[in-house]
């Protein structure tokens, strides 16, 4: 038989619309009504609207609407009578009988839920027993605190592969029903179930609720693979679900940013140290649907994945979701080879919350990451790959200046002519390649098109120099052209006017033939405005290339064991990065 509409009117008049969304969506009061990022299309200013009065909910952007019911159904992709069910359970309220098939439907995915739930506890018992030993040695080695133990429900799986089908068995439950809660297979041999964990660290996977769901599994000891994961089940489908959301969800909020890792540990040992707003993709590469189960909390995203190039390479895959729903991405590193787990327990939370605080817009990361790759190698060849790679990541900016910013950094960094890359990028929009020749041909190496604009600049207006350098602390190290440009800086800033025979007197002989070149090259002289901008964009490069140095200082003197100096060096690195997101 259908829900009676008296319990459906009963359930709504309990519960608040305001509430139930709020579990989903951080909302914002602004009048009589709360507004949030809509859940169901992507954009930057909120138009999904609650109204508390009515306990309806309706977007202007994309026209979806309806009551509390609804939107539950919504959000969890459920059909009608399992939204009641979990409306109900929110309400403390016991459902009539349902129509014999959903009731049916119900009833199967609460016996999974019991089912999950039952072995979470199996393996927080095998645990404290003496032959989770060798489990616990583990967690401690990790430095897992006892209460961190107990918060995130950690257990052992037992070696003889019978030990949680028996268990279940004189519970009641079913063999059928433990395969297909994901907990068990059937030996082809015997036809006997035998348990899918052995001999593993168990890590149990929650939806937002904080209902089990699914687990992992870490090998003890010599064995593959090293993490073993549930199967999909009725239950579980990993593309839609992030590791540690349900713990991580009230500090997201509170702090409008979410911090993406990789690893269970990557998200459980910062956790326990207090940064709470982290989460973890479940060792998968990322979904668009968990891309749109983050936005319902936050549009601001800091990576945080492992320094390998795999990690890397994880990251770049992560952004172009990100990008493509308007999230403000970022990216942080980890000096010395660390992942967060490392990382936390080495140099303590608040290290770790200065690298998020310092990380660096995505397209500056991936720019200074295949920099470093190149090292010396900035070939032409080079160059079309590292644009051929970075165009499509622009072309989802929406925002014209803001393009037009990146490319005049990329110009200078890669050493191309402005205008030359400009039109690349236009070219690359419409064919989807870079033209080699055309690289070639306006590549200006060793010197960038900053460096030329700005001395050029101040040879034709020398009474602009005390504007343009006085009062400015820069650093041209690393630049082909710095000595020049800290003799006219030193010049200016002692309250002598610029003179180009005096500047000469002072340089090498390889730095005059140097600065003839410049001056030998036709180029527009730009504006006061655009001069400014130079001086700032070379300032950056030569602050990534110390940034690149002192990074490669700290992996030595820890690989050492000096971490006096790692530590000193890492003061460093922070200052550096300060300046660099000013």
């Amino acid at each position: 038989m259908r829900i009676s509409s008296q319990f459906v009117q009963q359930l709504k008049h309990t519960l608040n619309i305001v509430e139930v969304a709020g579990n989903f969506l951080k909302l914002t009061r602004k009048g009589k009504n709360y507004f949030a990022l809509c859940p169901f299309h992507t954009e930057k200013t909120p138009s999904f609207s609650i109204n508390e009065q009515l306990q309806s909910y309706h977007c202007f952007g994309c026209g979806k609407g309806g009551d509390v019911i609804q939107l539950v159904m919504e959000l969890e992709n459920l059909t009608y009578s399992e939204a009641i069910h979990f409306l109900a359970d929110l309400a403390h309220l016991r459902v009539p009988a349902l129509d014999p098939a959903e009731e049916k439907r119900y009833r199967d995915r609460e016996h999974l839920q019991t089912v999950m739930a039952e072995a979470s506890k199996f393996y927080q018992r095998c645990l404290k027993d003496p032959e989770g030993a060798g489990a616990r040695d583990y967690l401690d080695g990790r430095q897992i605190e006892p209460g961190t133990v107990q918060r995130f429900m950690l257990g052992f799986a037992p070696g003889d592969g019978q030990r949680l089908v028996s268990y279940l068995r004189g519970l009641g439950i079913r063999e059928a029903l433990a395969q297909q809660a994901g907990l068990a297979r059937v030996s082809e041999v015997t036809q006997r179930s035998y348990d899918l964990f052995r001999s593993r660290l168990i890590v149990p996977i929650q939806d937002m609720h904080g209902r089990v769901i699914a687990f992992g599994g870490r090998i003890l000891g010599e064995g593959e693979p090293k993490y073993l994961n549930s199967p999909e089940t009725p239950l579980y489908q990993k593309g839609y679900h992030l590791f540690g959301l349900g713990h991580a969800l009230k500090a997201i909020r509170q702090a409008d940013l979410a911090i993406l890792v990789e690893g269970y540990f990557d998200m459980i040992v910062p956790f326990q140290a207090g940064v709470e707003n982290v989460v973890a993709s479940l060792g998968t590469g990322l979904t668009p649907a968990q891309v749109k189960l983050l936005g319902r909390f936050t549009r601001n995203i800091v990576i945080c994945f492992d320094p390998d190039a795999a990690g890397a390479n994880a990251a770049f895959r992560s952004v172009e979701l990100f990008l493509e729903n308007e999230f403000d991405c970022r990216v942080a590193t980890l000096p010395g080879g660390h992942d967060p787990d490392t990382f936390v327990l080495k140099h303590g939370a608040d290290s770790f919350r200065e690298a998020v605080k310092q990380s660096l817009p995505f397209l500056d990361f991936q720019l200074h990451h295949k920099l470093q790759a190149a090292g010396a190698d900035l070939s032409v060849e080079r160059k079309v790959k590292i644009l051929e790679s970075m165009f499509p990541f622009l072309a989802r900016i929406q925002q014209e200046p803001v393009r037009s910013k990146y490319l005049a950094g990329w110009a200078d960094r890669l050493g191309i002519h402005r205008d030359a890359l400009f039109n690349q990028y236009n070219t690359f929009a419409r064919s989807r390649k870079v033209d080699k020749s055309a690289v070639a041909q306006y590549s200006q190496s060793p010197l960038t098109a900053a460096e030329t604009e700005l001395i050029n600049f101040v040879l034709h207006f020398p009474e602009m120099a005390p504007k343009i350098f006085s009062g400015v602390a820069v650093t041209f190290e690393g630049l082909a052209t710095s000595n020049i440009l800290t003799c006219i800086a030193q010049q200016v800033q002692e309250g002598e006017s610029f003179r180009l025979a005096e500047i000469e007197d002072t340089l090498t002989e390889a730095d005059r033939t140097l600065l003839h070149q410049v001056m030998s090259r036709t180029t527009t002289v730009v504006s006061e405005t655009e001069a400014v901008n130079c001086l700032l964009s070379l300032h950056q490069r030569s602050l990534e290339k110390e940034l690149e140095r002192l990074t490669a200082e700290c992996q030595q003197a820890e690989q050492s064991g000096d971490m006096d100096r790692c530590r000193g060096i890492l003061e460093r690195r922070k200052r550096i990065i300060m300046q660099l997101n000013k």
